[in-house]
């Protein structure tokens, strides 16, 4: 019975411990996030849940800012030309507090962005923005050239890699 109650007591002081361990110096959510330091053997990587620039707001999965290979999310829309200006600045700062910037993983163009479920042909393409956008066919050409800006962000919002356009 003795060696019961010893085992248990030891039980729950071990969990106690590893509890108070696992928060000692890291604030629930971003409260105090400017000038909070994190030591990288002991820092707690979470999702991203607060805006970078409105700290104490919650972000909005509609709204966020693609730079530099990393999404960062916003609470509003005021807040995307700030991220915009100095995306370097606001991904340090969520890393800084211990909340994770989601990667972006692009993928290469494979379907012509007007007849989506035709592969494109890489030898028919339209140029602009320092972009190259293939199509599928001779068809699809005059409606890219048209409105070209249409279709790198649409190709962009599906997480497609629009291409450069080669160097001369």
């Amino acid at each position: 019975m003795k060696t019961s109650i010893i085992t248990v007591l030891m039980i729950g002081a071990v969990l106690s411990g590893n509890s108070l361990l696992a928060n000692e110096g890291h604030n629930e959510g971003m409260k105090g996030m400017k000038g909070m330091k994190h030591d990288s053997k002991t820092a707690i990587v979470k999702q991203q849940t607060n805006c970078p620039v409105m700290t104490q707001n919650k972000i909005n999965k509609k709204l966020y800012v693609d730079a530099d290979g990393k999404r960062i999310y916003v609470c509003c829309k005021g807040c995307i030309s700030k991220v915009k200006a100095n995306p370097k600045k606001y991904i340090k700062q969520l890393k800084d507090a211990g909340q994770q910037v989601k990667s972006l993983e692009l993928k290469l163009q494979t379907n012509c962005p007007v007849m989506t479920r035709n592969k494109i042909n890489k030898k028919l393409y339209v140029d602009a923005d320092g972009k190259r956008i293939y199509v599928c066919c001779k068809g699809c050409l005059p409606m890219v050239k048209r409105n070209p800006a249409k279709y790198i962000k649409k190709l962009k919002a599906q997480g497609i890699a629009v291409a450069a356009t080669p160097k001369p």
